[in-house]
């Protein structure tokens, strides 16, 4: 194996040992590798701040796709500057069972008394305008014994309201248009 010998020329020397570069190091180079690892995990403050994970939406809307087959559309024209939003959903057993966060769960103890909720309560968080109109599909749950007893309930952070929807059964679909995008839907019979 052999060793590579590269001898630096006196001038390069010294302008690596001044004080100047000494500087340029310290207050440059320093600081821009620390504000640049704040953009890295496990900080991403990226994320944190301006919540860069999030699907962004513009003035010619999209559609937002959750994991278990929820669909968030906003058609073209509803919003008038860019939005960000994210969806997630929780189980009836995985909450009754005590294991979503507070906020969630004191949307569940909100809910009126003849109601029985089926299938997930999906979450929205959103970051910018909100769309002046939006569809909500969602499939039908498993546990639903009467399809067409089905309804949507959306929280708006206070209180359930009843949000009205189209049962589909062909496509086994409950279709909602909303105003606006509330903080919570969730299935109930």
């Amino acid at each position: 194996m052999s060793t590579l010998n590269i001898t630096l020329p006196p001038n390069v020397i010294e302008v690596i040992k001044s004080k100047w570069m000494e500087r340029i190091v310290d207050f440059v180079l320093v600081p821009a590798l620390l504000f640049y690892s704040l953009w890295l995990p496990p900080v991403s403050i990226g994320n944190r701040l301006f919540h860069l994970d999030y699907p962004q939406f513009s003035e010619e809307g999209g559609i937002l796709k959750e994991l278990n087959g929820a669909r968030l559309s906003i058609p073209s024209g509803a919003l008038g500057k860019n939005m960000r939003a994210q969806i997630s959903s929780l189980s009836v057993a995985t909450l009754l069972a005590g294991n979503g966060d507070k906020h969630m769960s004191a949307a569940v103890d909100a809910l009126p008394p003849d109601v029985i909720l089926r299938g997930r309560i999906y979450e929205f968080d959103t970051h910018g305008d909100m769309p002046s109109e939006s569809v909500f599909s969602v499939p039908l749950p498993e546990d639903a014994k009467v399809t067409t007893a089905l309804d949507l309930y959306a929280w708006d952070g206070n209180t359930w309201q009843w949000v009205p929807s189209h049962v589909h059964s062909t496509s086994g679909r409950i279709k909602a248009e909303l105003g606006t995008i509330p903080s919570m839907l969730a299935v109930v019979e």
